[in-house]
């Protein structure tokens, strides 16, 4: 059985996600702050098993212990692969640095970098002993590979989970049984995250026209279409360890 874990599950790019891997033989692990009973009535009439953790990625401690929870869940199956999407994420503050507050630097961080960092740190300690394709993939962006006015915090998110995934991977290129750990930027995609975007103000993010052009110009992707990217990248054992990718690299 595949055991696949996923975050952001209930909206956007992670609900595709979701619904991209509903299949008979797949064991779903969704975690996210609402639960989405579309998918989960879906998930029933293609015989896939999946489970729905509402959670915080805000706060540490529970990303952790939801960590350890799923993995007690994995051990009781039988196994053939495990994967974990790290694709929840946040944009705001959209705002030049000296006007984000304290409060708004710190969950912006604990959601796009901590909770990434602690899941798949956990991730690799559940499953050390485990001989079987393990793969991570962290869901980045462009953003982190270039400065965007009024996107401090994103860009810097992106950019360190970028550099997370690679230094992961050169350690687990000398584990005995390693996971495979890859980032992706899913480019720019119709989400509530791109809504949130156009609708900031002008003062605080001086790009905001170019992304209401992508809307009203169709240049947008739809979740589906990256999710089924995803999905390729995923199957794909030629893929190395390590690597950035970015939707672009398929089209």
């Amino acid at each position: 059985m595949k055991h696949i874990i996923i975050t952001g599950a209930s909206r956007g790019l992670g609900s595709a996600l979701t619904s991209t891997f509903i299949e008979a033989g797949n064991h779903l692990y969704c975690i996210a702050r609402s639960k989405n009973e579309e998918l989960i009535q879906h998930a029933k009439t293609k015989n896939c098993r999946i489970d729905w953790f509402q959670v915080d990625l805000s706060d540490s401690l529970v990303v952790e212990s939801t960590m350890k929870s799923i993995f007690e869940q994995i051990w009781k199956q039988d196994v053939d692969e495990l994967v974990l999407i790290n694709n929840a994420g946040i944009v705001q503050p959209i705002k030049r640095a000296e006007r984000c507050t304290a409060e708004e630097v710190q969950t912006h961080f604990h959601v796009n970098l901590v909770a990434p960092i602690i899941l798949t740190a956990t991730f690799i300690k559940s499953s050390l002993s485990f001989n079987g394709t393990k793969q991570v993939i962290n869901i980045s962006s462009g953003a982190g590979k270039h400065p965007i006015s009024g996107w401090s915090a994103y860009c810097s998110a992106k950019a360190g989970l970028d550099l997370y995934s690679r230094t992961v991977a050169l350690e687990q290129s000398e584990a005995t049984y390693p996971v495979k750990v890859m980032s992706f930027s899913p480019g720019i995609i119709d989400t509530d995250m791109q809504s949130d975007i156009r609708s900031s103000s002008k003062d605080d993010f001086a790009q905001i026209e170019t992304f209401i052009d992508y809307k009203q110009s169709g240049r947008l992707q739809t979740p589906l279409q990256v999710a089924s990217i995803i999905k390729k990248v995923l199957s794909d054992p030629s893929i190395e360890q390590g690597v950035l990718l970015s939707v672009n690299d398929f089209q």
